[in-house]
């Protein structure tokens, strides 16, 4: 059990947004689902104390002085539809009644888990990294409680961030990489840059049997802002692995 630090506690009890939390995905509108976050952090005065991050499933809150961070799930993401006038005979964009529209895809063969819930299935998978020795891997993610509302809140290893030239891999991983994308099933799933990092960190061994899991259990969605460095071992980690699907 994780020793709960107060910044922590803290963050979870002051987050009070509503369950359709979300953006427009077509306009690729984030402020939307950050600034509700950031005001609920600014009222607690808690908001020179973190920073904030999002991906199309999950919001991140980052406290600069914690060796964990804050997520909790968007359920889904709004658009305008599209409405057709009889008078005129043509569709158009009704920008005055934008619609939610819940995820669905959160879904792993029979588990009883919140299909719109990203959160809830990266745990869920989480443990199969466990049963699988790579957990070492992958930055884990647990649910920590519940925020006003009952909206859940989850905590994961903090980690530093992933840029690009930063850390080079090595020729011999390259050209091992290069060797096996096409051929061997999971050397294909992630950047071969990010790839022939993780051989390098991991041993080809290791490596081999985290690309064999990524294939089984179909994990996607694995670009270079899903995968970043252990503040606790220097290692390359990935941080964001429920996949997205709707």
């Amino acid at each position: 059990m994780l020793l709960l630090e107060d910044i922590l506690i803290k963050i979870k009890n002051c987050i009070d947004v509503p369950y359709n939390l979300g953006y427009n995905l077509d306009e690729d509108d984030t402020y939307s689902a950050i600034d509700p976050v950031r005001d609920c952090l600014y009222e607690a005065g808690l908001n020179k104390e973190c920073d904030i991050a999002n991906g199309v499933s999950k919001v991140v809150i980052i406290p600069r002085n914690s060796a964990y961070v804050i997520k909790t799930p968007l359920f889904g993401s709004w658009y305008y539809p599209e409405e057709y006038n009889e008078e005129n005979d043509e569709y158009y964009t009704d920008y005055e009644n934008p619609y939610f529209d819940e995820y669905t895809g959160a879904y792993y063969e029979d588990a009883e888990i919140d299909y719109s819930n990203y959160c809830e299935l990266e745990e869920y998978l989480y443990n199969f990294t466990v049963e699988n020795d790579v957990s070492d891997m992958f930055a884990k993610t647990e649910f920590f409680g519940y925020a006003k509302g009952d909206r859940p809140v989850y905590i994961s290893e903090k980690c530093k961030g992933f840029h690009w030239g930063d850390r080079k891999p090595s020729d011999a991983s390259k050209t091992l990489v290069k060797d096996k994308r096409d051929s061997t099933p999971g050397w294909s799933k992630m950047d071969s840059t990010i790839t022939a990092l993780f051989v390098d960190d991991y041993g080809t061994e290791r490596a081999a049997k985290l690309f064999q899991f990524l294939y089984d259990f179909d994990i996607t969605d694995l670009h270079s802002d899903n995968v970043m460095i252990s503040e606790k071992t220097g290692k390359i980690v990935i941080t964001d692995y429920s996949g997205f699907f709707n």
